[in-house]
Formats: C-alpha cells, structure tokens, sequence
C-alpha cells in the first residue's frame, strides 16, 4: 500500500529536493519504539532497550532534521495523554506503564540539547522540545498514578490534565522568551500561507473532497479512514493502547493534511497500514482468504 500512494512515491522518488522523505525514517522509527515500549513495558526486558533506543533516537533525529521538526513529536504527547487516560480508566500501573517512554522521551531530550550545545544545530527552543515532551509525559504519568490510587475516575483526570495542560503551556510562555514569537510565526505560515502549492487543503480547489485525495492518496484513504475509525474506537474499548500509536499519527497528520497538504507524506505511512488492514479484511469478508487482522476480530473470536 506504501509503495503505491502517489504522495509517498513523489517526495521520495529521486530528484525531488525538499526535506519531507529525509523525515520520515525518523518519523517511523519514533512511532516503532513508541508502539514496542507501550506493548511491552517491562524496562528490564532485553528487547526494551532496543525500543527506547528507538523512540529516543527518533524524537531526537526528528527535532535536529528540520527547523519545524517539534511539530512531527507532537503526536507523541497526544498518545501519551490518550493512553494515561485509559490507564486511569482501567485501574492499571500508569508509571510502570509509561516508564519505557519516559526513560526515551528523556534520553532523547538529553540527545537533542547535546547535539545543540555542541554542534550548535537549530534554536535553544528547538532543542528544548524534546525535554518540554519529556516533562510534558512525566507529568501527566504521575498524575494518572495519584488518580489511580485515589480511585478517581478516568473524567475527572482528563479535566485535571486539561486544566494542568494550560497551566503548563502558561509557564512554557514565561520560561522560554522566544516560544511566543516563534509560535506566532509558525501558525501564521501553517494557516495564512497562500500562492505555494504544498500550502493548500488536501481537499482544495474545485476537485473537491472526493476527487483531491485521489491525486495524493488514490483510493487507499477512501479505504483507510473506516478503518482507522474503528480500530480507534476498538483500541479504546478493549483497550489495546498500542493501536492508538498509528491512530494518533494518522489523525494528526490527516487533520495537518486538511489544512496544509505538504503534510500528507507525513500520513502517508500510516494511511498504508489502515488501508491494508482494510483490504485483508475485505478480502476475508469475500472469502478471498482466512485471515483476519487480529485487531479487527471480535472477543469471542480472539479467545
């Protein structure tokens, strides 16, 4: 489904200079070690500190690609709350949980500031951002901890953390002098941009909703939301936190993609995996083979 899509075949092709397919292995990699440490959270396997290496070297590599790479690590702060809200939820061990991610998150925030410090690669601000995740997941992580053994609900939390949240953003502001400005800037260029091609909607013009993807995605994203769509709804019930890491990706860079379609060779990997799980399953639904994808199988059929 990868090699198909015509976005993901355009900006990786040979030729084509801009910095979006020098991005995506560390984008890949980050949302790799970020699925392992969440399904396998025992810091003391052998195997977790290859994935923390992973997400650690992933975060960091991202942020020290491009200039705006802080934005590719978001959606790690966005599973990270999704996930401590169903751990509070399930009266599970938010800390043990989490610790693989804490301990990569930190690694790479350490990773980042060296490379700044002594490479002199990008802004204090840049390099900062992996330690303002780091502090970001540590926080929400002893948070769910202290509601789960207070026996609190899982709405209470996410109030808690959403009031907590923009207390943090708060002192964000008043810690780092630049970050207004260039925030400022950075969300003046992602909406009011106009005259650069990249810049448009994903589904702008007179194409339209139904014919613009096409030229980006073919069918695969017509094949890919519905499932994206219950697979999330099935990641949350079960719940199989792991699922939410491609979930959060896609939702993220699909939502970037309506405003800005530059961002869909960022969706592009993840779209390709809800659009094949989509179309194995279809081909299950007629009898074109037996197999199943495990996600997508019901309680009784699992057991």
């Amino acid at each position: 489904m990868l090699a198909v899509l015509p976005d993901h075949a355009l900006r990786t092709a040979i030729g084509f200079a801009d910095h979006h397919a020098f991005d995506y292995p560390w984008l890949v990699l980050t949302a790799y070690g970020l699925v392992r440490t969440t399904e396998w959270p025992d810091v003391r396997a052998t195997g977790q500190v290859f994935a923390t290496g992973c997400l650690a070297v992933g975060i960091a590599g991202q942020v020290l690609a491009w200039e705006a790479g802080p934005l590719l690590i978001v959606p790690v702060g966005i599973f990270t709350a999704l996930s401590a809200i169903l751990l509070v939820a399930t009266d599970s061990e938010p800390v043990r949980s989490h610790a693989p991610v804490l301990f990569g998150t930190g690694l790479a925030s350490g990773l980042a500031w060296l490379a700044h410090s002594e490479l002199g690669w990008h802004t204090d601000l840049a390099a900062s951002s992996p330690g303002l995740l780091f502090a970001g997941v540590l926080v929400v992580t002893v948070l769910a901890e202290l509601f789960v053994r207070a026996g609190l609900s899982a709405r209470s939390f996410s109030i808690a953390a959403a009031v907590g949240g923009v207390g943090a953003v708060g002192a964000a502001f008043s810690l780092l002098p630049d970050l207004d400005q260039t925030l400022s800037n950075r969300l003046d260029f992602l909406l009011n941009t106009q005259g650069i091609a990249e810049t448009g909607s994903l589904v702008q013009g007179d194409l339209g909703l139904i014919v613009s993807p096409i030229f980006w995605f073919g069918l695969a994203l017509f094949l890919a939301v519905p499932y994206l769509v219950w697979i999330t709804v099935t990641a949350v019930r079960r719940p199989r936190p792991g699922w939410l890491v491609p979930s959060t990706y896609a939702g993220f860079f699909l939502a970037l993609a309506l405003i800005q379609v530059r961002f869909s060779g960022e969706a592009a990997a993840f779209v390709a995996v809800f659009a094949g799980i989509g179309f194995v399953h279809l081909l299950s639904v007629v009898d074109g083979t037996e197999t199943v994808p495990a996600i997508l199988k019901s309680e009784r059929d699992s057991a």
